[in-house]
């Protein structure tokens, strides 16, 4: 697995003591803390800077600019994850998502990620970003589709999800950074999309809303948005859905590759071994069928 210098951009934040409580507990479970570097509002740097020590590990941008004031503050990092508000974290939650990512097999690629905040006694749950049936101007709601329950890889989507996304840091160079129009903006320029299918993050609490909003048509060509409503599965100016795209099956397919856990992998393959066990103790018996020739008079 490669090295991964990361830049993690949080945003979204009710103050600098929640910026702080997320990177806390980011570094404390990562694989690899020494690789992380984050990005925080400008509007926190006063009161933050009283708060952390090590001030080489942050730099902070303009929040109204996003994700394209971030681009100019990469330095050697090679990877990025966009987080909107406070989150939790696994141990070695970095080491996974580099691997999920790497699944993928593709250099023009993103991950995204629509993940259930905890909720009660219930771990985060993973979905896959789906479109709310309402569209309003300022946007169609992105929201929770199918859940991803055991899934072999990350799955192909349409729908970029601002509250989390991890990729390369050529994506922020490249690509129209507008959150509301991201999704439309990375397929103009070729990057496929995935949902991440593992929570290995998650929300401490409900993130604040997200929407799709059909860029202006002398961003994009008129073509391209239509090509991209026909494979999302809907009309912005019709103001319709479909039900497919309610549940986030972008894809001619009705669900995603699947893989059982490991613990039921090994019973079923102790299940095997003992029924050829057992089948090589039975005797053979054959039973055939033959069709005597007619009886002549």
């Amino acid at each position: 697995m490669p090295m991964m210098r990361l830049l993690v951009i949080l945003s979204d934040l009710p103050d600098e003591q929640a910026a702080a409580n997320t990177a806390h507990r980011a570094l404390l479970t990562a694989g690899s803390p020494n690789g992380l570097r984050f990005a925080l509002p400008k509007r926190m740097e006063l009161r933050f800077r009283a708060l952390w020590k090590d001030q080489d590990r942050f730099v902070f941008y303009g929040e109204r600019s996003g994700l394209k004031a971030v681009a100019a503050l990469l330095t050697d990092e090679n990877f990025f994850l966009s987080l909107m508000g406070e989150y939790g974290f696994e141990p070695k939650w970095d080491q996974t998502l580099l691997s999920r990512f790497l699944k993928i097999n593709d250099q023009h690629c993103l991950l995204t990620g629509t993940i259930g905040e905890l909720d009660g006694e219930f771990p985060p749950q993973p979905y896959l970003p789906a479109l709310g049936e309402s569209f309003e101007k300022e946007g169609v709601l992105i929201q929770r589709g199918l859940p991803l329950v055991c899934s072999a890889g990350p799955v192909p989507t349409l729908v970029i999800d601002p509250a989390l996304i991890f990729g390369r840091v050529d994506f922020l160079r490249t690509v129209e950074l507008r959150r509301e129009t991201l999704s439309f903006a990375a397929y103009a320029a070729g990057v496929t999309v995935y949902a991440l299918d593992r929570a290995a993050l998650w929300p401490l609490h409900k993130p604040a809303d997200r929407r799709l909003r059909r860029p202006a048509p002398e961003l994009l060509p008129g073509t391209t948005l239509a090509r991209f409503e026909q494979l999302a599965g809907f009309h912005y100016e019709q103001k319709r859905a479909g039900v497919r795209t309610n549940w986030g099956l972008f894809t001619i397919d009705d669900g995603y590759p699947q893989q059982l856990p490991a613990k039921l992998m090994v019973k079923d393959r102790v299940k095997s071994v003992l029924h050829r066990q057992k089948a090589g103790s039975t005797p053979l018996l054959v039973t055939a069928f033959i069709d005597l020739p007619a009886p002549t008079k």
